[in-house]
């Protein structure tokens, strides 16, 4: 990485551990956002079950899309765990190059109507898992919680899939709380998190009409798990900014289109492309003076734990006042018409 001369940085090309890069037509608009990456992971919890087969046509029709859109992202996929995984559909997934598991428990999110009931209830699993060195991504919340707290209740589960499963790598999805972070640094090396620039910008004050945070006032900014209050931002911050391996990007960008979001109770998932997350995490670390560990949270991390080659490409981002867009691809973007200071420069990227 490049110290800023006042008016570039110049990065690793970063990788993204956790998007949401939708089904069909939309996404057809969303991959071009991501495909100049170094390395995406899509996660594949989609509104109908995916087969083998399924699985495969989608990870080859995202690959097409990025390369028809001219970027070189290695693409990782996530399948997500239901109440009919077996040891031989992980076997299966491992035989064609899936290294991650998405686990959610039914009830937490959007799609997790097709997760799993108890986490417990998949040890065997877990256990196939291990013995093949694959990843455990989790959405850790448990249902029936009110957002505010639905981390929190999750956080023991990790304790115990840690103790139990030494050796399969783990990922916390998304940690939004004070006390998740904590909880991830006192962990064996085995278990990560991702962490996402939303929860580093945004409080729950900005999105809730009370500190209940069940009455959502800017749907463009409702995600699960919910922001949550300016001392848990801090700490996801400060975990980023850290150098700490355990903590890696991910954006968690899962754009809906308007009508989902206009409704009385919107869909769940801000969209955040890395036009608008990577310069916004940017200018965070050039606000604390820790543009040297810049380059560990956005791509140095994650290639470590998830067995990427380090990038050989480059980003450059330029300095100067802009205002991002209010739409993107029709779509609301998580920061619209707000004020940034960093951007892409379009002829630095190699």
């Amino acid at each position: 990485m490049q110290r800023p001369d006042s008016k570039t940085i110049s990065i690793e090309m970063p990788c993204d551990m956790h998007t949401h890069l939708r089904e069909g037509e939309l996404q057809n608009r969303i991959v071009p956002h991501f495909a100049w990456l170094d390395a995406v992971v899509a996660m594949l919890n989609y509104k109908d079950p995916l087969d083998l087969d399924q699985i495969l046509t989608e990870r080859a029709r995202i690959e097409e899309l990025i390369h028809q859109a001219g970027g070189h992202a290695e693409l990782l996929i996530a399948p997500l765990m239901n109440e009919g995984t077996s040891a031989d559909d992980i076997d299966a997934f491992a035989a064609n190059g899936i290294k991650i598991v998405k686990v959610m428990l039914k009830g937490v999110t959007t799609n997790s109507h097709l997760g799993v009931n108890r986490i417990r209830d998949m040890y065997p699993i877990f256990a196939r898992m291990e013995e093949l060195g694959m990843i455990a991504s989790f959405h850790g919340e448990l249902p029936n919680v009110p957002h505010r707290w639905a981390e929190q209740a999750f956080l023991p589960t990790y304790e115990i899939l840690a103790l139990k499963f030494p050796r399969l790598k783990i990922v916390a999805e998304h940690i939004s709380t004070r006390e998740g972070i904590e909880l991830i640094k006192s962990l064996p090396e085995n278990v990560v998190a991702t962490l996402t620039a939303s929860h580093m910008m945004i409080t729950g004050r900005q999105v809730f009409k009370s500190e209940s945070a069940e009455e959502v006032l800017f749907p463009n900014r409702f995600f699960r798990p919910v922001a949550k209050e300016h001392e848990d931002m801090i700490a996801i911050q400060q975990a980023a900014m850290s150098g700490n391996p355990k903590f890696i990007f991910g954006s968690d960008s899962a754009p809906h289109t308007p009508e989902k979001k206009q409704l009385p109770n919107p869909a769940a998932g801000a969209f955040f492309p890395p036009e608008l997350a990577i310069p916004a995490i940017a200018e965070a670390f050039v606000n604390l003076n820790k543009l040297d560990r810049l380059d560990a949270f956005l791509s140095g991390n994650a290639q470590r734990f998830y067995g990427l080659t380090p990038s050989k490409r480059q980003l450059t981002l330029k300095y100067g006042e802009w205002t991002t867009p209010e739409y993107i691809e029709g779509i609301v973007p998580l920061l619209c018409v707000y004020p940034m200071y960093w951007r892409i420069d379009d002829n630095g990227t190699d």
